[in-house]
């Protein structure tokens, strides 16, 4: 039975996959070739085909059985330079004889040129295996033989690279533990006076696949629909994936997919639950990395907590609970606790400690109803849903009616307390959130805080005292910028028209007064004896005082009152054009007879002189005399005259 099943499946073979011919030595043609790419089925035997050519004639036929599947070579010996052998094959399965190769051709030489029977192309070999590169070489002489590594001649290669290559003694390339940095193209050559000649292989480490990419397309309460993208193969076709899930703390499951495919939905899942899911691909070198393991979650969540009036009807001895209305958050609910206490049943820790279990396995869907309760008193009520998600607690306190149906309180019923979840809190993404931005939000202030008090400190820091360098500099200045102001001053003070020789000694600026100086101070003309009168200039002294010189007439002219002082330069009170100005000295001179004692002789100012007693020869200020330009003159020393 088992044999017609197998002679059912067999078909007719393809063609073989090559043929070459080479003379290997001047009478003798040696054949190789290559199995069907698509045997379909098992190989019997091989018909070698031989036909000799004389010219236009042909001289035989025949057909050589070849019944080595291992061995696919064929020699044939005696050929005569004179004709053209030609050659084909095909291959048998029990079915029947298949398709032939191309004809080769061969013309005997007496010249046999370097050729290679073996057969290069495209080789796939398994990663960590042992690898065999033929390089049969014919040819008279024997032709020499040369391997490259990627264009890279096999004796200059990396001494890392050389480890694991070798040549055997027949000319052939060994490869051990072959890894996926071996892959490339490798070149045999031969060659002698003759001719040369070269194969090249083109070897594929195939190694496991890399990780798929996972993703979660969608979810409902039951599925989860997932989607993947293959990255590298490993140079093999991908035959399947493999999806492993689990519960957060359960058992790994599997799930097989072709390997055609690339979505997926996971189905008969728990609502409302956490589950892991990675996925693995594999081909025919084996099963490749894991993808990163993702966590999920179906729809829904544990039971929401209804309000009290949508909850409970109260009357004076009963209380009935509508768990009908209790929202099951998007999964079935599974049952409810139910358990009361009275509202005095506390101990002093605040714990319940006589709370009254009603039921333990309520079936939802239903009104449930709490009995033998006392009017007109308050209990304190505590339920516990159950659904695929998980649980949930609430608690509530109500007040039954009186006996007459009356209410003892406001509030007939109210909830006690917030939702109690079974949920941890470090697990409840809006805690953690919460704590974080408070964590954040309380160091920027902290920050802030601290910027503001540095800066404050900064600003309130005394500056540093001036050092006596300093100091000194700006009193120089200030020196300075005085003496400039008073030069300026006193250079543009108007000066009298010339006077007489007996008035020129009078002193125009304050510093031409010298302590102890005295200067003619003309008078009325009398036969009195002469008088003089000192001046001391004291720039430091703030009130001068009048002193007698002996007993003699001098005097001294007393310093002006702060109220008869120069204004300020530029003020309303400086001397305007066409006015006389003198200087303080001259001012001073005026003023003498006024300042001194009431006992001293009176001696008038200049202005007030007689013109008889000035030289009549000076005819005073002509219409085109103008105050001269505001130089600075130089400075006169002027000595005491006496008045003649």
């Amino acid at each position: 039975m088992l044999c017609l099943i197998a002679w059912m499946l067999d078909a007719v073979p393809g063609a073989p996959g090559g043929i070459k011919v080479l003379l290997e030595t001047s009478d003798t043609a040696l054949l190789t070739w290559l199995p069907p790419s698509n045997p379909n089925g098992v190989i019997v035997q091989y018909n070698v085909y031989v036909r000799v050519l004389e010219g236009t004639l042909q001289m035989d036929s025949r057909t050589v059985p070849h019944y080595s599947t291992s061995q696919l070579q064929y020699q044939l010996p005696g050929l005569k330079r004179s004709q053209i052998y030609e050659f084909w094959i095909t291959a048998s399965t029990r079915v029947g004889e298949g398709t032939s190769t191309p004809v080769a051709r061969l013309r005997p030489s007496e010249k046999v040129s370097a050729g290679i029977a073996s057969f290069g192309g495209l080789r796939r070999v398994s990663w960590r295996s042992d690898v065999r590169l033929e390089c049969r070489a014919v040819g008279v002489p024997e032709p020499q033989r040369q391997w490259l590594v990627t264009d890279t001649p096999f004796n200059r290669l990396h001494p890392s690279r050389q480890a694991r290559l070798a040549i055997a003694t027949d000319g052939a390339l060994l490869l051990s533990s072959a890894q996926r940095s071996d892959q490339g193209d490798y070149t045999c050559v031969v060659s002698n006076e003759h001719g040369r000649d070269h194969i090249i292989y083109h070897l594929l480490v195939q190694v496991s696949p890399a990780a798929p990419l996972l993703l979660v397309t969608g979810s409902s309460q039951h599925s989860l629909q997932l989607q993947w993208k293959l990255g590298d193969d490993g140079g093999s076709p991908v035959r399947g994936f493999v999806i492993h899930y689990k519960l957060e703390h359960g058992e790994w499951e599997e799930t097989h997919v072709d390997g055609t495919r690339n979505t997926f939905t996971l189905s008969n899942l728990r609502c409302g639950t956490a589950y892991h899911v990675f996925i693995t691909s594999y081909n025919d070198v084996g099963s490749g990395a894991p993808s990163p393991t993702l966590a999920v979650r179906t729809r829904g969540g544990i039971p929401a907590i209804p309000p009290p009036g949508d909850l409970l009807i109260v009357n004076s001895t009963a209380a009935m609970l509508r768990l009908d209305a209790w929202p099951d958050s998007g999964c079935p609910m599974l049952y409810y606790v139910v358990e009361y206490m009275g509202h005095r049943g506390l101990g002093s820790s605040g714990q319940a400690k006589d709370w009254v279990v009603v039921g333990r396995n309520i079936v939802p869907g239903k009104v449930f109803s709490i009995t033998d309760l006392h009017p007109g008193s308050q209990y304190k009520l505590r339920v516990t849903a159950h659904n695929a998600a998980g649980s949930s607690v609430a608690n509530y306190r109500f007040t039954t009616l009186t006996a007459v149906g009356g209410t003892v309180s406001p509030s007939l019923v109210m909830m006690e307390t917030e939702t109690e979840q079974r949920a941890p809190l470090h697990k409840d993404v809006k805690v953690v959130v919460l704590a974080v931005c408070s964590a954040v939000a309380l160091c920027l202030s902290l920050l802030g805080l601290c910027f503001c008090l540095k800066r404050k400190a900064n600003s309130s820091r005394p500056s540093p005292s001036p050092s006596l360098q300093d100091v000194q500099t700006n009193a120089a200045q200030d020196n300075k910028h005085n003496l400039a102001r008073r030069e300026q001053y006193y250079a543009t003070v108007r000066k009298l028209p010339p006077s007489p020789a007996t008035l020129e000694c009078i002193p125009e600026y304050s510093e031409d007064i010298r302590p102890y100086a005295t200067f003619h101070v003309p008078g009325p003309p009398s036969s009195e004896t002469t008088k003089l009168q000192t001046f001391v200039y004291r720039d430091n002294d703030a009130s001068p005082t009048r002193k007698s010189i002996g007993k003699s007439d001098y005097c001294r002219v007393k310093k002006p009152r702060p109220g008869d002082e120069y204004d300020s330069f530029g003020s309303e009170s400086d001397t305007e054009p066409g006015t006389s100005s003198r200087t303080e000295s001259s001012n001073q001179l005026d003023d003498g007879g006024n300042q001194g004692d009431l006992n001293r002789p009176y001696h008038p100012p200049v202005s007030r002189l007689q013109k008889s007693m000035i030289d009549s020869t000076y005819p005073g200020p002509g219409p085109d005399w103008s105050p001269p330009s505001e130089a600075v003159f130089p400075r006169r020393y002027c000595q005491a005259h006496l008045l003649k």
